[in-house]
């Protein structure tokens, strides 16, 4: 089979605002990795599902200005820092739903291909998601008895608010 294509360039981050992530919820938990390791900025931690059929990470993202849902632009995602474990990402799919686990329904939009796939790496791997519009983020392994565990996944949007400068000394 071809190779798969290589994912997108990652963008400077002062190009485009990342937005800050509510909380995250998983399909299933292998204790200690909870969700919220994969939005705490520390690509040392990881979240990390039992083995499952079709496990999923939903990430919350904020109301825009408008109190409307959050347009998405760009997702990145940051492999656990693990060899052994890099082969376990793909393939996944990423949808922005309007509820924590929205795949594949009317409420929910898949960005990119159908089943996206990486080298096996730590990462980044950005995606672009064309604007799609929502409350949630889900990164999803399709596939029976699968296992997520990433290291962070950072959701951006042209229309989020940087955050505001430190005060000067």
């Amino acid at each position: 089979p071809p190779s798969p294509p290589p994912p997108s360039p990652i963008p400077p981050h002062t190009s485009i605002p990342a937005l800050p992530l509510l909380y995250a919820n998983l399909s299933s938990i292998h204790e200690p990795h909870i969700a919220a390791l994969a939005i705490d900025d520390n690509l040392v931690t990881f979240c990390h599902s039992e083995t499952e059929d079709n496990p999923w990470l939903s990430v919350a993202v904020p109301h825009s200005q408008l109190n409307t849902p959050s347009t998405i632009s760009q997702i990145i995602i940051f492999n656990r820092q693990d060899p052994d474990s890099y082969h376990r990402l793909s393939p996944f799919q990423l949808w922005v739903g309007m509820s924590i686990g929205d795949h594949d329904s009317p409420t929910s939009f898949e960005c990119g291909l159908h089943n996206l796939t990486v080298p096996a790496g730590p990462g980044p791997f950005s995606f672009h998601c064309q604007g799609q519009a929502g409350e949630f983020v889900t990164l999803m392994l399709p596939g029976r008895q699968r296992t997520l565990n990433i290291a962070e996944i950072r959701v951006y949007s042209p229309f989020a608010s940087p955050s505001p400068p430190p005060p000067s000394p």
